[in-house]
């Protein structure tokens, strides 16, 4: 008989499922801001070599401040202009310039004081200036003085740079006594020995007449605390003033002031 056939091959073991792996995760490529972030907002440092100057112009009132001078507006500006046209074209001499120039501030203007502030941009350019400018504030003073004097004895008068900046200015002068005014009488000339007084501000003008001049100021009356007693009575006085009109002679302003 004939060999029994083999037996069927056994079916092939299963193969094992094969899951889908999943997609790798690449790192991510690092962008210029990831690598180098925006640095803090810091201000602007200021330059090492910055020279700032501010120069003040101030009254030194005496120990009797009566009757008292203060800086107005008018006068406060008429300062300012003063120094800065000289200034500017100083500048334009020796082709300096300023990161911040000098300009005339009314905020920088108080009754004791007014001040004028700039930045030179190296300190060598500030000491360029620093002759015309001492010369220049020194100038301001004298007006200042000869415009006030002696009205207002026992004032001084002064421009100074501020501490701890890079240019050192100064220039000072006292108010003196004024002469001794006319009248030559034995009467007491004290201050406050009368009720009025004269502001020490007076303005000028064209007189009435041809070739004249109008001396304009106004009188006062001097508080209780400054008027003087004299032999325990009030202070009492007789005075008539005469003159032509438009003329009216310096000397009565000395006289109404000193009487």
């Amino acid at each position: 008989p004939p060999p029994p056939s083999p037996p069927p091959p056994s079916p092939p073991p299963p193969s094992p499922e094969v899951l889908p792996s999943p997609t790798p995760q690449l790192p991510l490529v690092p962008s210029a801001q990831t690598l180098f972030p925006a640095p803090p907002h810091f201000p602007p440092a200021p330059n090492s070599f910055e020279c700032k100057v501010c120069i003040n112009f101030q009254i030194v009132p005496p120990s009797l401040d009566f009757p008292p001078f203060r800086f107005d507006s008018a006068r406060c500006q008429l300062i300012q202009q003063s120094f800065l046209r000289p200034v500017e074209a100083q500048m334009a001499v020796l082709n300096l310039t300023l990161l911040q120039p000098f300009a005339a501030d009314p905020s920088l203007c108080s009754p004791l004081e007014t001040k004028l502030c700039a930045t030179f941009q190296t300190e060598a350019a500030a000491q360029l200036m620093q002759p015309f400018l001492q010369a220049l504030a020194s100038h301001l003073v004298q007006n200042l003085v000869s415009s006030i004097c002696p009205a207002t004895p026992g004032y001084r008068i002064q421009a100074s740079t501020e501490s701890g900046g890079c240019l050192k200015l100064h220039a000072g002068l006292d108010c003196p006594p004024g002469p001794n005014p006319f009248p030559n009488c034995r009467c007491n000339k004290a201050r406050g020995i009368t009720p009025l007084y004269v502001l020490p501000n007076v303005q000028t003008g064209p007189g009435r007449a041809p070739s004249s001049v109008m001396y304009c100021f106004r009188i006062g009356l001097v508080p209780e605390a400054f008027r003087l007693q004299v032999g325990g009575h009030e202070p009492a006085f007789r005075h008539e003033l005469t003159h032509w009109p438009g003329v009216v002679p310096l000397w009565w302003w000395w006289w109404w002031w000193w009487f």
